[in-house]
């Protein structure tokens, strides 16, 4: 805080001693250096400031005192004389000069309070419909007296302004006058050097020549000053102000024509009104009718008054803009400077009304045409039998035909107000064209312009002279009364309170995650601040009557915008702030550019304050010279502080590469060359053009820096996932599942394809890198956008070449420019970035959320990919004028031509859009289709892939799902059934056997009890009683896990139980024998059947 002082101290000081010493060389360089001895004399006679009643006392004692001088007397006594009347003129011409300085003090005032009653809505005195007739023939009158006087203003206006010719054209001939004189004084002069010379002369006669020649050179002085200020100022201040006071009068007139008019017809309306409550005594029922008529009528005029008001206005402005837009285009001297072209130019520009302003018109000119519109659309419809007569007076019709002709004249006068009204906006809607590119063809011409001189030492005079001048007491005794009175709503009042004391709340507990969302919030709060106070301050001061208090008000709105990012620059360097969370910056770093950037701020806000306190004044003395010192002391301020955060940047730095150093130096020196390139251009002349070039970086700032914050809103929501998808657990995967390992493996292989066996987050992570990608495409192309259309003023021959016509449609008469080719590459661009990211977002909208179903999440990703594409293929061809008339034959041929030979491509897409659509088969569902059978993991718009239980992947065309059988075990539901069968001998107890399946079902943990296991007794075999045992489980992956399990326990169980699974047997009987053979059996022959075969024992 102490350094700051001092800074702010030295710094003054130094000015001051510069400013004082400026002033000096100006005094030095004022006085000539070879002054004759006559010149001498007439400044010290100056100083002297020698008065009319001087002269004439001392004329007056000479005239009492007796004189020895005879021959002298005569020359004594004409050289008073000519001194008189040299003074008298001399003080008629002071007080003219007087006048005329205070005439140039409050002239821009009265112009700038012209200009805003001009500007205002035509307003005409409408009256009610309640008044008598009396009031309304004094309103007549009065209207009436107002009128004569305000044309008795206009001719006196004239007349003044013909008094201005004169006067312009009498001080001309003043000047050679003037001139002339000037030269027979000298010779006069020089003549009396030389009798005196010869002869000598008296002190009497001395003195008297000497009165004569200061009298003489104070009155040339003074005339020639004069003159001089009256042929600067007569054209400039005093014609705007006659011309601006001739408009206004006219104005008035015309309204006043109208409010006489108004008062005629009201008038008029008030004795038929009188006439109709007369004749309708004896039939009070059409009394209500009656007044509604000319209530209605009433309204109509008024409304018709207030038509042709707006009206006159907006072609008085067509006219002025149409002479302005001549001008312009006739300006085509090439031999005038370049800086006298852009000041023309520039002064045209300001003469064109303002957009907003055509802009408010038109949308009123709009809701008036629209309310029109309804009305006369309501009589359309009600009209009846009464021909011309809206039938809303059906009910007087026969009673009082004087309301029937009202009736009749209120549906012409409605008429009348809708065709003055169209009128109007077809004139608005031209002059808003014809001001737009007025403005855009002077905005064009004059960015690559001088437009001022060399700004050099004489230059730096004035602009402290205009400083110096802006700190009289005089300019701000009237200030605070102003602020005090400055209107201000409550509710705006209370909402700074509240967001004053939110916002020091979040200051004083401060969040600790910076890197999130309530982190990038506090960090805009907190940068808010100080923007907020001087916006609010702003807008209250542009509330006020003074045009000081205005000025510093919108100074203060154009600060609060400038320090926007300086201030969310010093809300992300604070401790823990985004530049540490973000890019990792050490404390110290983000400590030394925040002490820059507050310094920077500290040093820039006066400069700020008064650049835009000058941008929008009128009445400052060399205005020009200190806007543009301003604007420079700015940019080297801007520079300096550039210079100062990369030293400190560099200083925190520990072991830098070798590359970063270099990019860090090269970077450096490109942002410091920027504002000191823009002092040079300010310097040399190009003030306008580096002012253009400051307004649109700060602005591409913004927008990027407004980017930057949205991409960290979006990443904070969607965060990055450090965390990797976790592998399957074989031990806990073995003791769940008692398989082989091949089994796990081919599981395991299964899972990573269906998805089914995986960590929820990985789907979740690859979702939020795709919103994250389409978040910062899209910001990019939005920003990319939004600076090109920022500079494209800025860009030489940017519209020429984006107007420039390529082809034209014969038919539709369409032109195809390059801004439609750009506007169509831009479709383009952004359909990609749609359709490449909307399955991404559609992902991390549902596989985030528990529940979500994951056949509808890509049947809505495929579609809305697809649509995508068709949407922006239509816009694109829109754009380039392909209308369907034109493809219209080519679509029906190569549909002609697919349909033989693509025709089973089509088929599948075809039926994968009633796949998505009916959602027969979802991703996850167990099928059987043309002899495979399997899970279906993949469903795309031509083929869907199915993993079976060999982890073979088929792809299977979609044509076949929908023309084909196909068998879908979890459609509906997924609980499958077990069938296990099982049999045993004869003689064993049915109903043990039944007993014991039951039991073994009931053991199994994935069997589900609902529905209930069953045991049935099927049939009786040839060898064997069998029995099935019925087991439901909940899902197909426990199907052929549960069997195992059931065939394990049954064959355990019956075991111990004794119950023997019966198998086919056969008994084989010999009917003869070989003898050989009989004697080598030393047992008989036992021949025992098994289920694989048959294997013979023989006994002994």
């Amino acid at each position: 805080m102490q350094s700051i002082i001092r800074c702010v101290i030295c710094g003054s000081v130094a000015g001051f001693i510069a400013l004082v010493a400026t002033l000096c060389i100006a005094a030095e360089l004022e006085n000539p250096v070879n002054a004759t001895k006559s010149q001498k004399s007439l400044v010290h006679l100056v100083d002297d400031q020698i008065s009319l009643e001087t002269v004439r006392t001392t004329f007056e004692q000479f005239k009492a005192e007796p004189t020895n001088d005879s021959a002298n007397s005569e020359t004594i006594v004409a050289f008073y004389s000519n001194a008189i009347v040299s003074l008298e003129k001399e003080q008629e011409y002071r007080s003219s000069i007087q006048q005329m300085i205070l005439h140039r003090e409050t002239a821009p005032r009265q112009i700038q309070s012209l200009q805003s009653q001009l500007d205002r809505p035509a307003v005409v005195n409408s009256s009610s419909a309640d008044m008598s007739i009396d009031q309304a023939v004094a309103m007549l009158v009065t209207a009436e007296k107002h009128l004569a006087s305000e044309r008795l203003e206009l001719a006196r206006l004239e007349s003044e302004a013909g008094h201005w010719r004169n006067r312009r054209q009498s001080i001309a001939v003043e000047v050679s006058r003037t001139s002339m004189k000037l030269e027979k004084l000298q010779q006069k002069i020089d003549a009396r050097d030389s009798d005196t010379a010869v002869h000598g002369s008296s002190e009497q006669t001395e003195q008297a020549c000497a009165l004569y020649d200061a009298a003489s050179s104070a009155e040339l002085q003074a005339r020639l000053d004069l003159l001089h200020e009256k042929l600067l100022g007569l054209e400039g201040n005093s014609t705007k102000l006659l011309d601006l006071k001739r408009r206004l009068t006219r104005q008035r007139i015309t309204e006043g024509i109208a409010t006489v008019q108004n008062l005629q017809q009201v008038e008029c309306l008030l004795r038929q009104r009188e006439a109709i409550e007369q004749e309708s005594a004896a039939k009070t029922s059409n009394d209500n009718a009656a007044q509604g008529v000319v209530k209605h009528r009433f309204d109509v005029i008024a409304r018709l008054t207030d038509a042709h008001a707006t009206l006159e206005m907006i072609q008085l402005s067509l006219s002025r803009a149409r002479m302005v837009t001549r001008r312009v285009s006739n300006f085509t001297d090439a031999s005038v400077e370049s800086s006298k072209v852009g000041l023309y130019l520039r002064r045209q520009r300001g003469e064109l009304p303002g957009r907003h302003e055509i802009s408010q018109r038109l949308m009123r000119i709009e809701e008036m045409r629209t309310r029109m519109e309804s009305e006369l659309l309501a009589d359309d419809l009600l009209f009846s039998n009464l021909g011309d007569v809206p039938s809303s007076f059906v009910q007087i019709k026969g009673h009082s035909p004087l309301c029937v002709s009202i009736a009749e004249s209120l549906h012409s006068d409605r008429e009348s107000c809708y065709r003055t009204i169209v009128e109007a906006e077809i004139d608005a809607k031209e002059l808003q064209t014809l001001v737009t590119q007025c403005q855009d063809d002077i905005d064009r011409r004059v960015v690559w312009m001088r437009s001022t001189d060399l700004f050099g030492p004489s230059r730096w005079i004035e602009a402290a002279t205009g400083l110096f001048s802006m700190f009289e007491p005089t300019h701000y005794h009237s200030l605070l009364g102003s602020i005090h009175q400055a209107r201000f709503p409550g509710l705006l009042e209370w909402l700074c309170i509240a967001t004053a004391v939110i916002l020091i709340g979040v200051s004083i507990g401060r969040h600790a995650g910076w890197l999130s969302l309530p982190g990038i919030l506090e960090t805009c709060a907190i940068a808010l601040v100080i923007p907020s106070v001087l916006a609010a301050m702003g807008l209250r001061l542009t509330n006020g009557v003074q045009e000081m208090t205005l000025c510093l008000g919108e100074s203060l709105l154009v600060s609060a915008w400038i320090f926007l990012p300086v201030e969310v620059a010093r809300a992300s360097c604070r401790t823990g702030g985004l530049l540490e969370s973000w890019l990792g910056w050490d404390p110290i770093r983000t400590h030394r550019v925040l002490r820059v950037a507050t310094k920077w701020a500290a040093a820039a806000f006066p400069m700020v304050v008064l650049l835009g306190f000058l941008k929008n004044s009128s009445s400052t003395q060399h205005q020009h010279s200190l806007i543009q010192a301003s604007f420079v002391l700015l940019l080297v301020i801007v520079a300096t502080s550039i210079s100062r955060v990369f030293s400190a940047i560099g200083h925190s730095l520990k072991k830098p590469s070798l590359r970063g150093v270099w990019m860090r130096r090269l970077l450096h020196a490109a942002l410091v060359a920027i504002p000191v390139g823009l002092v040079v251009a300010s310097v040399t002349g190009f003030h306008d053009t580096s002012l253009g070039f400051a307004t649109r970086l700060h602005s591409t700032a913004v927008i990027l820096t407004l980017a930057g914050f949205l991409f960290g809103c979006v990443v904070s929501v969607f965060p990055p996932q450090t965390n990797t998808r976790k592998t399957i657990n074989r031990v806990d995967l073995c003791d769940t599942v008692e398989t082989t390992k091949n089994e796990l493996n081919c599981l395991e292989l299964f899972a990573d394809r269906t998805g089914d066996i995986s960590d929820p987050s990985m789907a979740c992570e690859d979702s939020f890198v795709g919103v994250r990608r389409f978040a910062g495409s899209l910001l990019m192309f939005v920003s990319a956008g939004c600076v090109l259309a920022t500079w494209q003023t800025m860009i030489p021959g940017f519209d020429e070449l984006c107007g420039m016509v390529l082809w034209v449609d014969p038919k539709t008469n369409i032109s195809i420019s390059v801004s439609r080719m750009m506007m169509a590459g831009a479709a383009l661009a952004l359909t990609w970035i749609l359709s490449r990211d909307v399955a991404s977002i559609v992902e991390a909208s549902s596989q985030c959320v528990r529940g979500s179903n994951t056949g509808a999440q890509q049947a809505f990703s495929s579609i809305a990919r697809y649509s995508t594409y068709a949407t922006g293929i239509c816009v694109t061809a829109m754009l380039l004028g392909i209308g369907w008339d034109r493809v219209q034959w080519l679509a029906a041929a190569m549909t002609f031509g697919l349909g033989f030979g693509l025709q089973e491509i089509f088929a599948n897409f075809a039926s994968g859009i009633i796949m998505l659509l009916e959602r027969p088969v979802r991703p996850g569902d167990t099928v059987t289709v043309g002899g495979v059978t399997g899970i279906v993991t993949k469903i795309k718009m031509r083929a869907t892939t199915i993993t079976d239980w060999d982890c073979r992947e088929s792809v299977i065309p979609n044509r076949s799902f929908i023309t084909d059988k196909v068998s879908n075990w979890t459609l509906s539901n997924r609980v499958l059934r077990v069938i296990v069968r099982v049999g045993v001998a004869y003689g064993t107890d049915a109903s043990k056997v039944q007993s014991l399946l039951l039991e073994i079902a009931q053991k199994q943990s994935k069997v589900l009890n609902t529905p209930a296991p069953q045991a049935l007794f099927n049939r009786f075999g040839d060898s064997t009683l069998d029995f099935e045992l019925w087991c439901y489980v909940a899902s197909m992956e426990d199907f052929h896990t549960i069997s195992h399990h059931l065939n394990m326990a049954i064959d355990q169980k019956f075991r111990e139980h004794k119950i023997e699974v019966a198998f086919p047997q056969t008994d084989v009987h010999i009917r003869s024998i070989d003898a050989s053979l009989t004697s080598t059996l030393s047992s008989s022959e036992v021949i025992e059947s098994t289920r694989g075969g048959f294997e013979n024992r023989v006994a002994a």
